[in-house]
Order: C-alpha cells, then structure tokens, then sequence
C-alpha cells in the first residue's frame, strides 16, 4: 500500500508509517480502500504518542504559583487529548487486529467446511 500524499509531507509521520503497516499487514488483509483508515490511525497514533511525550515530560498535575504566591494545581490538558485519542485507538486496534485478543479470535473459525471432517475431535481447541 503506498503512503498517502498527507503522511509523505511529514517525515515523523511518515516513519511512523513505515513502522507500523508491516505490523498491520501481518494480521490484515490491506486492500487500497484501507489507504485513509491506515492514514487515520497513523495520525492518532502520532497525536497519541505527542501527548504521552508531554505529561512525561511536564506530569500529570502542573504546579504553579499566582501572583500572591499561593500554589495553583492544574491536570495537565495532555492527560485529557491522551485519553479521548486512546477510546479512538481502540477501533483501529480492533479493526487491524493489532490485539492479541484479535489474534486468537483469528485462529479458529467455526462454520467452514473442515468443521465437519473432524467431528467429534477438539484437539485444535485450548
């Protein structure tokens, strides 16, 4: 799948790419419709990763005094955009089958014609 011409004009993004649709491409199918769902998630991924670098960086509360010397406790805005891109996430986590729970739900598929060679044997099951 070739990049979008957004992600080519952003190097971070780009490498970004590069990174993570060999990882997508091992347990999904990619077909030249996914091209902005892939864009999409690259760009969260890249939102998501720039406010985790932030409360690392600043923490999760911000202290600061006023005028009067008096302290001033603020979460840090990062915290609130690092949780409502991480619920986004999940659907292009899901859909891409990048969760192990996606991957085992891959394994076996019931209702295809070998189910009924194999009656009454559930060696393949764990």
């Amino acid at each position: 799948m070739e990049k979008t011409n957004y992600i080519k004009k952003y190097k971070r993004l780009s490498d970004l790419w590069d990174e993570i649709l060999p990882l997508i491409g091992m347990t999904y199918e990619l077909k030249p419709q996914d091209c902005f769902a892939v864009e999409q998630f690259i760009i969260l991924l890249d939102r998501f990763r720039q406010s985790n670098d932030e409360i690392m960086s600043r923490g999760i509360v911000l202290e600061s005094t006023d005028n009067k010397s008096r302290l001033d406790l603020r979460a840090n805005p990062a915290t609130k955009t690092n949780a409502d891109i991480g619920r986004a996430l999940i659907a292009y986590f899901n859909r891409f089958g990048l969760t192990e729970w996606d991957r085992k739900r891959g394994q076996k598929q019931f209702g295809t014609p070998e189910d009924d060679v194999d009656l009454g044997n559930f060696d393949d099951l764990k």
